[in-house]
């Protein structure tokens, strides 16, 4: 993300991840600072039974 490859597009991730029934998602944010934005990557998955959420909460520079 940081060298602009992917856009900051909310939204569930396409081609990820390749665990059957996982999902990925991307939540994006405008921050109160010009050009910097409030990012969170959320992974939902199942295992032995049990729903589980993971979740990465970062700032990005993108100007």
């Amino acid at each position: 993300m940081r060298g602009g490859l992917l856009p900051l597009v909310p939204g569930e991730l396409a081609g990820a991840p390749a665990l059957e029934g996982a999902t990925l998602r991307l939540e994006v944010a405008p921050s109160a600072i010009p050009a910097l934005y409030e990012i969170r990557l959320v992974a939902g998955y199942r295992s032995g039974g049990r729903d589980f959420e993971r979740r990465l909460e970062a700032l990005l520079w993108r100007p």
